[in-house]
């Protein structure tokens, strides 16, 4: 009979090692995701994982790889475009998030949706729903610009690696881009090919910012003939190929224009179709 604490110890031990020290300890660590206002912006004061008891890590490092845009956010950012986030945390043991976009005083700024293995916090907080053991661990979502005007964005990230082993952040501050989808449409040049088009026509062309916006081929009097889904562009020289098989467009001349999320054109050029 005075085996049972030496058995209760064995016990104890053998759940330590089957499920960690943070099973002991449910308070330390949040697999199921970070709590609001974790990601170290103006609006929870820079508080990150490590506050509020949540973890202790060993190191709190601030880094630039943390956070990354497609399209590039580097000359800054158009007004109700949609950007791709990723944000990506190496090290060992299992990891997670959190991430804000918000201006100089903690107002939200823009508006974010995310997949269904992520949530969102009091509409401006997005984290993990369960931890990451991948490394690196990496998570995307969708962030979709305010309104002309707004200002500079900060986007605020931390990641955590071990739970108690490394906590990672990085602030990145995103002006609103000065160049106008005015200018780009002034400074473009389109590139068609082959004239007359039959099956397809191929694209090239310089875009001088990003910009979420979708082809059009238009009839001689303005009526729609053709739309292709909306999609992220990012700057620089790009090239495209779209499929006229099955349109049913009659042989003449049109207009192939590049229209962005606001209704403006970026680019526009007359083609002449014989299927």
């Amino acid at each position: 009979m005075k085996k049972t604490p030496y058995l209760l110890a064995i016990a104890a031990a053998a759940l330590v090692v089957s499920f960690g020290l943070d099973a002991l300890n449910p308070l330390i660590g949040n697999p199921t995701g970070a709590p609001a206002g974790r990601s170290g912006g103006p609006a929870e004061g820079g508080a990150t994982c490590a506050a509020g008891g949540c973890h202790s890590p060993a190191s709190n490092t601030v880094v630039s790889t943390l956070i990354s845009a497609s399209p590039s956010l580097a000359s800054g950012y158009i007004p109700g475009a949609t950007y791709s986030i990723t944000i990506s945390v190496s090290g060992s043991g299992s990891k997670g998030f959190q991430f804000s976009a918000q201006s100089s005083t903690g107002s939200p700024l823009g508006t974010l949706t995310v997949p269904a293995s992520l949530q969102i916090l009091q509409n401006r907080w997005v984290t993990h729903r369960s931890a990451s053991s991948m490394s690196p661990s990496t998570w995307t979502f969708n962030w979709v610009a305010p309104a002309s005007g707004s200002g500079t964005v900060g986007f605020y990230a931390c990641g955590i690696s071990g739970r108690n082993t490394s906590l990672v952040r990085q602030t990145l501050n995103v002006p609103q881009s000065t160049v106008s989808v005015n200018e780009i449409a002034q400074r473009s040049q389109l590139r068609c090919w082959p004239q007359p088009a039959r099956n397809e026509i191929n694209l090239r062309w310089e875009q001088e910012a990003p910009a979420q916006a979708r082809w059009e081929i238009l009839t001689m009097d303005g009526k729609s003939a053709q739309r292709w889904p909306f999609q992220n562009l990012e700057s620089g020289s790009l090239q495209e190929r779209l499929d006229l098989n099955g349109l049913n467009l009659a042989s003449g001349t049109y207009h192939l224009r590049l229209l962005d999320n606001h209704g403006q054109s970026l680019l526009r050029q007359k083609i002449i179709v014989h299927p």
